[in-house]
C-alpha cells in the first residue's frame, strides 16, 4: 500500500505537544486596575448574585408558607382544616412575630402572617444598598 503523506511528516498520534505559550500581557486604560482588583470585582458580583438568590428563595418560601396556611386553615381543595397551619409562618417570621403581642387580639394573626415580610424587606434592602468603591 502506498503512503500518500508528504515525506518528513509525523503521524498525529506520535507528534509531541509543545508547551503552551503564555499570553502576552496587554495594558488597557490608565493601568490602575490590577489582577487582584479584577478578581475582587468578580467576587463582588458573585456575592450580589448570591444575595439576590437568597432574597428570591426567601420570598418564594414566604409565599409558599402563606399559601399553605391559607389553604390549610380554610379547607380549600379538600384539605382538612389544620389549626396549626400557620406555625411555619411563625417560624420564618421570627423575631418579628414576637411583636404581634403588641397589637390587639383580632390583629395578631395578620401581624404574625405579615412578619416574614419585614425580614424580606430587610434582606432586599441589604442586597440593593449602594456599594463602596
Amino acid at each position: 500500500m502506498r503512503d500518500n503523506r508528504a515525506p518528513g511528516t509525523v503521524p498525529t498520534l506520535r507528534r509531541r505537544r509543545e508547551a503552551p505559550v503564555a499570553p502576552a500581557v496587554v495594558a488597557v486604560g490608565d493601568g490602575t486596575h490590577s489582577v487582584g482588583q479584577v478578581g475582587r470585582h468578580y467576587r463582588q458580583e458573585a456575592a450580589r448574585w448570591l444575595c439576590r438568590m437568597v432574597v428570591r428563595a426567601f420570598g418564594l418560601l414566604y409565599l409558599a408558607t402563606l399559601a399553605y396556611a391559607a389553604v390549610s386553615a380554610t379547607g380549600w381543595f379538600d384539605f382538612a382544616p389544620a389549626p396549626l397551619a400557620g406555625v411555619f409562618l411563625v417560624v420564618i417570621g421570627l423575631p418579628w412575630t414576637l411583636a404581634a403581642a403588641w397589637f390587639p387580639d383580632q390583629w395578631q394573626p395578620f401581624v404574625a402572617a405579615a412578619a416574614p415580610l419585614m425580614t424580606l424587606i430587610l434582606l432586599w434592602a441589604y442586597c440593593h444598598r449602594p456599594r463602596r468603591r
